[in-house]
């Protein structure tokens, strides 16, 4: 079983790291290694001031922040990336606090769909908006349209006047185009 448990440990997506009391990494998985590459050599137990000069990740915020899930930016391997961590207590058999859990994901691609959405939605506003403006400029253009028309019928015989109406028409039909 304990072979069984440290073989789902290992290929787990997330970084799981286990805390005693004193806040010393007692036990972590491979993915920990992504986020923390001086890991590579350093077996456990490692004080948690020796894994701050490994990474961006700030793990005593991380273990600070035990109400809910903690989302950061961080720079690995020279990528920036989205990371979301949680903590929570860690509790032996008898019911005890015996220290905390760290569990970090990768958030990096779904966060780029949510601002990919988000700007989606920001167009299709725009364009809904877009198509209304033009709805009711539209409908006076229709109107001045119709008046010059029928000024038109009016001063048929008046070059003058036609010529003023055929430009008003003209920008009408700019307008309307644009």
């Amino acid at each position: 079983l304990s072979s069984y448990l440290s073989n789902i440990l290992e290929n787990m997506n997330a970084a799981v790291m286990v805390f005693d009391k004193n806040r010393t990494l007692t036990l972590f998985n491979g993915q920990t290694r992504y986020y923390f590459p001086g890991l590579k050599d350093s077996p456990p137990p490692v004080p948690l001031e020796t894994l701050k000069g490994f990474s961006e990740v700030d793990i005593s915020g991380i273990l600070e922040n035990k109400e809910g899930v903690l989302a950061f930016g961080a720079d690995i391997d020279g990528v920036s990336r989205w990371l979301e961590a949680g903590c929570s207590d860690f509790i032996n058999s008898k019911g005890e606090k015996t220290g905390y859990i760290v569990v970090i994901n990768d958030k990096t691609e779904l966060r780029k769909l949510q601002i990919k959405s988000q700007q989606e939605d920001r167009l299709r506003v725009m364009g809904e908006l877009a198509a209304e403006v033009a709805h009711e400029i539209r409908n006076p253009l229709g109107s001045i349209e119709l008046m010059v028309t029928l000024l038109q019928e009016d001063f048929a015989d008046d070059e003058h006047h036609r010529g003023i109406l055929d430009r008003i028409r003209s920008s009408v039909n700019n307008m309307n185009h644009t």
